[in-house]
């Protein structure tokens, strides 16, 4: 059974004055028995670029097995700029995705800066995740609703998918729009279980956001009692479909 951790993050980030290093999620993956991992940079990275260049280049050292998501901040006055970085993090660094840090970026996925995030999903046909959850309102899932409709093609994953409190609010969008996935890092066990049962194995993926979540998170999807095809589902097959993982 592959297991494939769909949210996870390096470096140095302020906005939680938290650092996250590396070897401590090679580490944390081995020890867990985790195959792949989806490394985001930090949304309060000093350096972004920087933040970029290291998950790039631990991406060059374990191939098929971590990959990268961008994620810059898209309040800028120059909107080709923004879209420059996203096709150089894409097409050039390989990375799988875009992230809009609805908290981290200090923005609402209806802002009109927000837009260029998920053009820039369906310009270089990658999926967008979005934090929702801690930082309301602007991380209400809900607000996801316009962006799903606007954007039908777009893979829209719900980070947190509300983060608990909002749970069941990220469970309606996902009810509501087709192209919306929940990844689950700091959702309860009961909540877990029934976004599961709402909507499918296959739009619900494991997600740990930090390296103490991770071995909780794998025994929280393991006490479920969901069947081995519905387990590999959510613990990795359903990241790798959405994020056309190797």
């Amino acid at each position: 059974m592959m297991i494939v951790d769909a949210h996870t993050h390096i470096g140095v980030e302020r906005l939680y004055n938290i650092i996250m290093k590396s070897e401590d999620l090679l580490r944390t993956m081995d020890q867990n028995g985790v195959d792949k991992a989806l490394v985001q940079p930090q949304a309060g990275a000093p350096d972004i670029i920087q933040n970029h260049e290291e998950v790039a280049e631990l991406c060059k050292k374990h191939p098929g097995r971590i990959y990268g998501m961008a994620s810059f901040n898209p309040v800028m006055d120059d909107e080709q700029e923004y879209f420059r970085l996203v096709r150089w993090a894409i097409e050039e660094l390989g990375f799988k995705g875009v992230k809009l840090h609805t908290n981290g970026h200090g923005v609402s996925p209806l802002n009109p800066y927000s837009q260029r995030v998920f053009e820039a999903g369906v310009r270089f046909s990658v999926p967008v995740m979005v934090h929702t959850g801690a930082g309301v309102p602007n991380a209400l899932p809900s607000l996801c609703i316009p962006i799903a409709r606007k954007f039908p093609d777009l893979k829209l994953v719900l980070g947190h998918a509300g983060g608990g409190m909002y749970a069941t609010e990220a469970m309606i969008v996902a009810q509501e729009c087709e192209n919306v996935y929940l990844e689950t890092s700091w959702v309860s066990p009961p909540e877990v279980g029934g976004l599961i049962s709402a909507i499918g194995p296959d739009r619900v993926m494991y997600g740990s956001d930090i390296y103490e979540n991770v071995a909780p998170y794998l025994a929280l999807y393991r006490s479920l009692g969901l069947s081995d095809n519905d387990l590999a589902r959510v613990l990795g097959q359903t990241a790798i479909d959405v994020f056309k993982l190797d």
